[in-house]
């Protein structure tokens, strides 16, 4: 085969550093098959430039690779028949490879690819196929060139110009089809004969004709020692005769040659021949087969069927049975002979006139004189013994019995048992007494090997009068008055008894030994402490738990209520809101006495920083930490205690935080005030009143009157001259009365919106409504709180709350969230860390933050 290329590649080399050339490439492959003394190489001719069109001289290593994809694959890879690399052939002076190249003056060199690295047996050019070369160090060139046929080459794909195929076709070969037979669709075959030779046995020969048509022999057919003859005239055997076995007649009629064709066709071998006789066995081998009886000589037959390995024979039906006596079945060989019913069904055993003696269904189960066996060995009479009759063993006793009169043998003890139809009971004799247990005792007892008990997964049950009083389960629980105990110890009253325990020390001695209950737990991992539960018809009702150091009452539900009470009268009750009620089942307070209280010590009161809105009742009482006053609840508002020194320590500022007002006017002394003053009604100062029921843009909606009231006509300087004053004067002062009372209960996000309101009227509106009196607070208001008030209290519980700290602050986009409506996370809005121990420090989060709003009146 020969195949002939000539690409051009464009490769880089490495000689002296780095440079390009061209390289040329003119192979012509010369590969056969036929002849081994042909060459097995390919001539390689190729020319290495430099970029500059220079002849390289110099010893070059190279490399050249054949591969079954234009890409796949790699030089590095080893040659494979699945490839994508096949084959390659390195010049390089390496282990096992070949001498590097060394150009001519022009740059030509010459290979012979496959003298140094032999083509493999796999590589017969019947596939695409790729050439790649790798010039030294550089990598690959790329692309690749695919290999073509040479024009000399096509002729060896025919012979002398006949093409080969497996189906008979005018002007080609005849070969082997994919079932290497010859097939002869269409013509004649012709020729000086056609001989079959192998060492196997031939099984069978068929030629097929066509219907009316002969089968024409130029000689003869020969078979063994028959020979069918061509030389014949008769037209029954297509003008031949047999010779052979029937060569002592010259002219054979057409019933004798029909019944030679006729066994020659089925048995081959059942006309009586000395050159090649055949027996019964020998016909079978052949996978011959006959639907007539086998008779067998004499009448009674001496001889054996012997079978082959796992054949199925066919000895009769009820219409052909077999009648004589066996001298026997024989199977021969080692491995399984199958004795069965072909159809699945029941095989059966019967005796001459049809009665059936043993059936054997499909599942195994075996019935003598039973047609309908239920168990794996149903007999229907007597079973006789002559020797040991062996019942069936088992370590444990199954939880049931088959039906009443099942026996068993139990190996781990060595008793028999025998199913009574409810449960299982021990076969004693009065010889095997020594396995009971005595009723009037017993000795030399082991507590190991003997118990009263069972060894198997039941429980041991314990009767009087035949009705069960006590069962220890199988896992140990011990049940009184009940089949199913849920616990160690499980007593279960019913209506002849109540469930009671009875501990009782009294013996009549007079010992005075104690009586009681010890409930013990380890306590390791700290949470498994001893306890006792009460349930009320099954349901949880009360749990009493202690501790190392620790008594507890536990109660189901929030709702649950708790009382000690001696003669039928409550003395200490405890509801489900967690109030104490002394001689009282009604406590409305976390503790309520009816009648006197004493306390022998310090009666602590609630302590607040700033009163609360309202009081609970009349005669309720505080403490207020920041003026150190307390105060009483009065039905209305809050009365500070008036003893000693307290009530002269009262100031302006002190009476109005708590919460009191006055109808008389407030006269500062000096001159200008650096106080604030926050008015919810009319001011009034010297005449000039302020009143918050006007429209005035000028006055945030309020109005003068007094002393503007008798002009009809004022402009707006004289308006803002006075606002000026009262600004300066009483309302916006540099300095804050106002301080922190507390934060919302839930927390916003830098977007407030309240009621319909957003921004800063939103967080004033949230704080009024939580601290009646309160608004926002601003950043000057939480550090005059931190400068006048214990904030040791104040900020206790206190973490982060948003404050207003105004415009631009800290960074540009400090803007109190867009002045508080806006979530975004770009904008920044200032929030307060409260630290009782100093009282803190703003910062800045952005907007998306959710904080509580810190409040201040």
């Amino acid at each position: 085969m020969s195949f002939h290329i000539k690409p051009y590649f464009l490769v880089r080399i490495a000689i002296a550093g780095v440079a390009v050339m061209f390289f040329a490439i003119t192979p012509v492959f010369n590969i056969r098959q036929a002849d081994a003394a042909i060459p097995q190489t390919i001539n390689y001719q190729s020319r290495l430039l430099t970029p500059g069109g220079l002849a390289v001289t110099s010893t070059t290593a190279i490399q050249l690779s054949f591969y079954l994809h234009p890409t796949n694959g790699a030089p590095g890879d080893a040659p494979a028949q699945a490839g994508p690399l096949v084959w390659k052939e390195v010049y390089d002076q390496g282990s096992g490879a070949c001498s590097m190249i060394t150009p001519d003056a022009k740059g030509y060199f010459f290979l012979k690819l496959g003298s140094c690295t032999p083509f493999p047996a796999y590589l017969d050019f019947s596939e695409v196929m790729y050439v790649g070369v790798k010039i030294g160090a550089d990598a690959e060139a790329s692309p690749r060139v695919q290999l073509s046929s040479h024009p000399y080459a096509l002729n060896a794909y025919r012979l002398n110009g006949f093409e080969a195929t497996s189906t008979a076709t005018a002007n080609q070969l005849l070969a082997l089809d994919s079932n290497l037979n010859f097939n002869i669709a269409t013509g004649t075959f012709t020729g000086a004969g056609l001989f079959i030779n192998g060492t196997s046995t031939l099984q069978q020969v068929t030629f097929s004709v066509a219907t009316g048509t002969s089968l024409n022999l130029t000689q003869y057919l020969a078979i063994g020692a028959i020979r069918l003859d061509a030389i014949g005239t008769n037209n029954q055997t297509s003008g031949a005769y047999l010779v052979g076995v029937f060569d002592e007649f010259t002219n054979s009629n057409a019933t004798t040659v029909q019944a030679a064709l006729f066994d020659l066709d089925t048995a081959i071998t059942t006309v009586s021949s000395t050159l090649y006789a055949m027996d019964l066995q020998q016909v079978t081998d052949n996978g011959n087969t006959t639907t007539n009886r086998i008779q067998f000589a004499g009448a009674t037959s001496v001889g054996d069927i012997i079978p082959g390995a796992h054949d199925t024979y066919t000895l009769g039906n009820s219409d052909l049975r077999w009648s004589e006596l066996w001298s026997g079945i024989v199977h021969v060989g080692t491995s399984t002979w199958d004795l069965a019913q072909a159809d699945n069904g029941a095989f059966t055993i019967g005796q001459n006139g049809g009665s059936e003696i043993l059936r054997i269904l499909t599942n195994g189960a075996v019935g003598i004189n039973n047609t309908n066996p239920q168990y794996d060995l149903e007999v229907a009479g007597v079973i006789r013994a002559w020797g040991q009759l062996v019942m069936g063993r088992s370590n444990l006793l199954p939880m049931i019995g088959v039906e009443p009169g099942a026996m068993l043998f139990r190996s781990l003890d060595s008793t028999a048992h025998i199913w009574d139809g409810t449960q299982w009971d021990q076969i004693i004799t009065f010889d095997d007494l020594d396995f009971g247990w005595n009723l009037i005792g017993n000795t030399g007892t082991d507590p190991n090997i003997n118990f009263l008990g069972t060894i198997d997964t039941q429980p041991l049950v314990f009767r009087t009068d035949n009705l069960e009083r006590m069962r220890l389960d199988e896992v140990g629980r011990l049940g009184l008055g009940t089949s199913a105990p849920s616990s160690l110890l499980h007593l279960q009253g019913g209506l002849s008894d109540h469930a009671l325990l009875t501990i009782d020390s009294d013996d009549g001695s007079g010992a005075g030994n104690d009586a009681g209950i010890i409930i013990n737990s380890d306590n390791i991992n700290g949470s498994d402490n001893p306890y006792i539960v009460f349930l009320n018809n099954g349901v949880y009702s009360t749990k009493l738990s202690g501790g190392i150091d620790n008594f507890s009452i536990w109660m189901p539900t929030s709702t649950s209520e708790f009382q000690i009470a001696s003669g039928f009268t409550t003395k200490l009750f405890m509801n489900g809101l967690g109030n104490f009620g002394f001689f009282t089942e009604t406590p409305a307070y976390r503790v309520d006495v009816v009648g006197d209280a004493r306390v022998s010590a310090q009666l602590m009161i609630g302590q607040y920083a700033v009163n609360p809105a309202l009081g609970n009742q009349a005669g309720a009482m505080i403490y207020n930490t920041t003026d150190l006053v307390p105060y009483y609840w009065d039905g209305t508002q809050w009365v500070a205690f008036a003893t000693g020194t307290l009530a002269e320590l009262d100031t302006l500022q002190t009476v109005t935080d708590r919460g009191a007002s006055t109808t008389n006017p407030i006269i500062f002394a000096g001159g200008t005030s650096t106080a604030s003053l926050e008015v919810t009604g009319e001011l009034s100062i010297n005449g000039i009143r302020l009143s918050a029921s006007g429209t005035n843009p000028l006055v945030s909606g309020a109005y003068l009157v007094g002393t503007f009231d008798e002009f009809a006509n004022f402009n707006a300087t004289t308006v803002q001259a006075a606002l000026k004053a009262i600004d300066a004067m009483l309302t916006f002062g540099s300095a804050s009365t106002s301080v922190f009372v507390g934060l919302t209960a839930s927390a916003y996000d830098g977007a407030f919106n309240y009621g319909g309101k957003v921004g800063y009227q939103a967080a004033n509106d949230i704080c009024l409504n939580e601290y009646p009196g309160s608004h926002f607070c601003r950043t000057d208001e939480i550090i005059a709180t931190i400068a006048a008030v214990d904030i040791s209290t104040l900020f206790a519980a206190t973490t982060y709350g948003w404050i207003a700290e105004g415009p631009p602050g800290y960074t540009a986009n400090s803007n109190d969230c867009a002045g508080y409506t806006s979530n975004s996370n770009t904008s920044l809005g200032a929030f307060w860390a409260y630290d009782p121990n100093g009282g803190g420090m703003g910062w800045l989060n952005n907007c998306q933050v959710t904080r509580k709003i810190s409040c201040c009146r």
